[in-house]
């Protein structure tokens, strides 16, 4: 199911059943207004940002497309290119297929092995029927939040939001249990190969971060800025063994974090000095 629900949401600004693709892409154009998807691993949004004054015609556009979207053969033909274009993206790149595999170690046999975007053995699973059918599991006012920032008055859209989202009844089964299973990092090491690497290695190493939800997640994002900054100055700058060196991580529930060397041409003593830009 990975990519599913991205998908979905796409879809959603593409048209809905009373607003088509041709609608819409004249309102942006008088308006200046942007609907936006994004899809994320605790949940999707979707987001609407316009000028006050456009805001009572572009407000049911957003609200129409999150229930009511149509799938048009056109826009799932050119998601699914979209698709294809990311997997091959994704094998044919080297720092994409690090990402990818380490991704696919980690979280083995855990929740989030299913991720927002697209993967190779996701990418025929992603089909109109499926998507339909998720969106009937979404329509489920348990798992819906709105979130309006305005100079207006607020009150003069609550019955806008009433009128599309009022109808959406809330859900007869369980929903699941929000705790989420730590992520094992200790894994065996995966070295892959690729031709489009000749002469060059990229290196990703994970460590343990503190949780999005955690009290140390913010301190922790300081930390890792300053590291950063340091595994620069020390890897890059010092040794000049790869083209960047930074670290990142996914800012999810069970969080990783990633040091990670782009184009290491220089692989000696790696261990020892990323050890010595970590202290």
């Amino acid at each position: 199911y990975s990519g599913l629900e991205n998908g979905l949401f796409k879809m959603m600004v593409k048209g809905s059943v009373r607003y088509s693709v041709e609608d819409l892409k004249d309102l942006k154009y008088e308006t200046g207004c942007s609907l936006k998807a994004v899809t994320g691993f605790e949940g999707s949004w979707l987001s609407l940002t316009t000028i006050d004054e456009y805001l009572p015609e572009t407000l049911p556009v957003l609200l129409n497309g999150f229930t009511n979207p149509v799938y048009t053969e056109s826009e799932f033909n050119k998601l699914t290119t979209e698709n294809g274009e990311r997997i091959q993206s994704m094998l044919n790149e080297p720092v994409d297929m690090a990402n990818y595999y380490a991704r696919q170690l980690i979280f083995q046999n855990h929740e989030y092995a299913t991720s927002p975007g697209v993967t190779p053995e996701s990418v025929n699973n992603i089909t109109i029927p499926a998507m339909k059918n998720h969106h009937a599991k979404i329509m489920d006012a348990r798992r819906i939040y709105v979130v309006a920032i305005t100079n207006n008055d607020i009150s003069e859209y609550l019955p806008v939001l009433e009128k599309e989202l009022g109808k959406i009844k809330a859900g007869s089964w369980p929903l699941k249990d929000e705790t989420v299973a730590p992520v094992s990092i200790k894994k065996r090491p995966l070295v892959l190969t690729h031709g489009a690497a000749q002469g060059t290695g990229y290196f990703y190493r994970a460590f343990a971060a503190p949780s999005v939800t955690s009290d140390e997640y913010i301190p922790f994002l300081v930390a890792r800025k300053i590291y950063d900054q340091t595994m620069h100055n020390v890897l890059r700058a010092k040794y000049g063994m790869c083209y960047v060196a930074g670290n990142t991580d996914f800012g999810i529930v069970p969080n990783i974090g990633f040091e990670i060397l782009y184009r290491c041409n220089d692989p000696t003593d790696i261990k020892a000095r990323v050890a010595e830009a970590r202290n």
